[in-house]
């Protein structure tokens, strides 16, 4: 969708219009034929030079050949390359973060005591977010040149409602200049996509809240944590409208209550070294099972090898090597007469055992 006119045919047909309202509301006193209008119209298009008339339009529209750049003078921002949508979901979220963060504490309240509606309906019961949003309308240029862009790509049948119902509809819009009614038109339809996103967020918050179970027994405090942390964690090049499978919601309870912990059975294996006479002596304790010994000579030292299981908790294996190698049995053996060395077997999978998912909460 593009709101400038695809040919010089429907270029003539909107100065029409243009000229039946302004006659019709203005009683006749302001009367213009549409040709005369489609000229003026077509000298004044911003982003083109003085020698641009209506025969030069009519070469670009039905030339097919490139339209005139309908650009603002000033600070226009070019949307950076990089991922489609990624700029055009930063806006929405700095635009965003104000209904998720002012109203927290009734969030918080809602999701716990349950809603008739929704949230944002509980939220907006006295129009409080309507009214914060209400001039979001006015769009700065960086907005613009963001929205413009992704609207017309994401949503252009709601930049052709707009254009009906707040444009055609306000006789003042049609007397401005094109770069005018395009920011209005770019900026009411903004208004409306931010509205419907806060919405949806709002709805899919209350799915999530129903359907994680660690997060129904969060306290107001964890809870608030998760709802913020949630915002923060949406992302997505083209995650508008946050669902069951958007991962922020379960990536926010990490951030929370820490990582899902685990119970692990590790396999850990020392290797005694020392005088043989006092290692055959030596009495093992009871939770290590000694496996093999190799005598000493005059240069060497004799070795012993034993293991033992060690059970802990931890979020993943290599934190549970480090975390069983610490709470291994102690050996009971004097330094001075023998070395010790902890290790695990970590390519032997028999060897360290993951066992049941720990409750955090």
């Amino acid at each position: 969708m593009s709101i400038f006119p695809n040919t010089h045919e429907s270029f003539i047909g909107w100065s029409q219009n243009i000229a039946s309202t302004l006659d019709a509301s203005t009683k006749g006193k302001c009367r213009i034929g549409h040709n005369k209008l489609a000229a003026i119209m077509a000298s004044t298009l911003p982003g083109t030079n003085s020698d641009f008339n209506i025969n030069t339009l009519k070469s670009v529209l039905d030339g097919n050949k490139q339209a005139p750049a309908i650009q603002k003078t000033d600070n226009t921002v070019t949307v950076p390359a990089g991922g489609k949508y990624n700029d055009f979901l930063a806006v929405l979220k700095i635009d965003m973060s104000h209904a998720v963060y002012e109203w927290m504490d009734k969030i918080v309240y809602l999701l716990k005591h349950g809603v008739d509606n929704s949230i944002y309906d509980a939220i907006n019961e006295e129009d409080e977010l309507s009214e914060f949003y209400k001039d979001f309308h006015e769009i700065n240029d960086e907005t613009f040149a963001i929205a413009s862009k992704s609207l017309t790509e994401l949503d252009p049948s709601r930049l052709d409602s707009v254009y009906k119902e707040y444009v055609m509809e306000s006789p003042g819009f049609l007397s401005k200049d094109f770069t005018y009614v395009h920011y209005k038109t770019i900026g009411y339809a903004y208004r409306e996509y931010l509205m419907d996103t806060i919405y949806s967020f709002f709805d899919e918050l209350t799915s999530q809240h129903h359907e994680l179970e660690e997060v129904k027994k969060m306290d107001d405090k964890q809870l608030a944590k998760w709802v913020g942390q949630s915002f923060e964690l949406w992302d997505g090049d083209e995650e508008f409208r946050p669902s069951k499978d958007s991962p922020c919601f379960k990536q926010a309870i990490d951030e929370v209550l820490g990582p899902v912990h685990y119970e692990y059975e590790v396999v850990v294996r020392s290797v005694i070294s020392g005088d043989e006479d006092f290692l055959q002596d030596w009495e093992m304790p009871t939770e290590w099972q000694g496996y093999d010994f190799v005598a000493g000579n005059d240069e060497t030292d004799a070795v012993f090898r034993a293991d033992c299981i060690v059970t802990v908790e931890a979020p993943d294996l290599n934190t549970a090597v480090e975390r069983a190698k610490d709470d291994a049995p102690g050996l009971q053996l004097r330094s001075e007469m023998a070395n010790i060395e902890l290790w695990v077997d970590t390519e032997q999978p028999s060897d360290i055992k993951r066992g049941k998912v720990l409750p955090r909460i």
